[in-house]
């Protein structure tokens, strides 16, 4: 493997924690909107102005169809705008900088990756860095949330705890800890370490603890994917200590659903606490919000759609829904930029499929799929990322584009 260094997985790096400063701040001290608002667009600044500068030389050489994808997709959100502006008189001014934002993001963190090289000591050094944040950001949930944690047996109501460390919300964290059991899996793939294993254990019990349908479903959906990539399709032989291990866990965990099959005070906290039956047939009300974005776009514009905040504004005009998102990082897509922003969104995802696919690390390979599956699932259910500015926007934008991008294009020896 030739080990080349970029530079530019500090950088990304740089950006993540960028990212993760401001959310922090509303978390933990409740920032007002505005300082929120203002400081992810002066750190949007100094993340565009670093990623310009550090990889000129790829952005003025991008590739001609990259080019044209990028062109096409500025060309959509004009057209969006045009239609809103014609049809409804106005348009907001925000309208404007998330075109700005969300096509400088592409370019940056997609499209202009194409042959960007990093080295694997490079990589690693990263992902140690990501995963240094996830301790210190699951210890710290650990410690503010340990009576609640004791007395689990007592919660009756998930909405009643937050087990969020400095995030806002109980989903941004849950999420946060399934990007952090990815990078510790491709950071394993690499050199496994005993710690790793308490490492596992710690994320994915905080994880766990936020009760996070999606971000449940987000772990479960990777690990059941991991074990098809490895068994079943490059069928991969197991060490005989992993096999005794893997043979314990499956007879331990089928001994805890024996146990907990038998036991009706357990199965009603796993429906309180996590399943929540009385919502699933709304979809937490997620169901109601789809059809809205949807009909929004078949009743405008199903070609380009109305532009992201029209969408939100028509969405509580006709609706009377006051929520900043539909839930979805399709449905939000089709209202935004309708069928052709869809197909847009589709090509991104099939682009760096192929990126993965072609992915000479056998290990990393099996990881990289499983995370990009596992987040085509749980994006049905989140807003994701809308390419824009923001933690969602950015951080996702980063683990579950850019990072399998750059992994990709390392080269590696054959036997790895």
């Amino acid at each position: 493997m030739k080990d080349k260094s970029s530079g530019l997985l500090n950088i990304i790096f740089i950006c993540f924690v960028l990212n993760i400063i401001p959310i922090a701040l509303l978390g933990v001290f409740k920032i007002s909107n505005g300082l929120y608002t203002l400081l992810y667009a002066l750190f949007y600044c100094i993340q565009s102005f670093l990623l310009f500068f550090k990889n000129w030389k790829h952005i003025r050489y991008i590739p001609k169809k990259n080019f044209l994808i990028l062109a096409l997709f500025l060309l959509n959100n004009i057209m969006a705008l045009i239609y809103s502006y014609f049809k409804f008189g106005t348009v907001d001014y925000n309208e404007y900088l998330f075109i700005i934002s969300s096509t400088i993001n592409i370019l940056l963190f997609i499209l202009s990756l194409e042959k960007v090289t990093v080295s694997n000591n490079e990589l690693i050094v990263f992902l140690k860095k990501i995963c240094f944040i996830g301790l210190f950001a699951a210890i710290l949930n650990i410690l503010l949330n340990y009576k609640s944690i004791i007395n689990l047996r007592f919660i009756n109501n998930s909405y009643s705890v937050s087990f969020s460390s400095f995030f806002p919300n109980r989903n941004q964290f849950g999420l946060f800890m399934l990007i952090e059991i990815i990078a510790l899996s491709l950071l394993s793939a690499y050199n496994y370490k005993k710690k790793y294993f308490i490492y596992f254990v710690i994320f994915g019990l905080n994880l766990i603890l936020t009760m996070s349908r999606n971000s449940i479903l987000g772990l479960a959906v990777y690990i059941s994917m991991c074990l098809y990539y490895k068994f079943l399709k490059y069928k991969i032989k197991m060490s005989r200590n992993k096999l005794l291990l893997f043979a314990g866990i499956c007879i331990f965990t089928i001994y805890i659903g024996i146990k907990v099959a038998g036991s009706e005070k357990i199965i009603g906290m796993i429906n309180t606490m996590f399943i929540r039956i009385d919502t699933l047939e709304t979809g937490s009300g997620r169901f109601s919000v789809w059809k809205h974005g949807i009909n929004i776009a078949n009743k405008y514009n199903f070609l380009f759609g109305v532009g992201r905040y029209k969408a939100l504004e028509l969405n509580k005009l006709l609706f009377n829904d006051n929520l900043e998102y539909f839930h979805s990082l399709y449905i939000e897509k089709y209202a935004t930029n309708g069928l052709i922003g869809l197909l847009i969104l589709f090509y991104l995802i099939k682009y760096v499929w192929k990126k993965v696919s072609n992915c000479s690390n056998l290990k990393y390979k099996i990881i990289l799929k499983s995370t990009l599956i596992s987040f085509y699932v749980f994006s049905i259910f989140e807003t994701t990322t809308r390419f824009s500015i923001g933690y969602a926007d950015s951080v996702f934008l980063i683990f579950f584009f850019t990072i399998p991008i750059l992994i990709s294009n390392i080269k590696y020896e054959k036997n790895k």
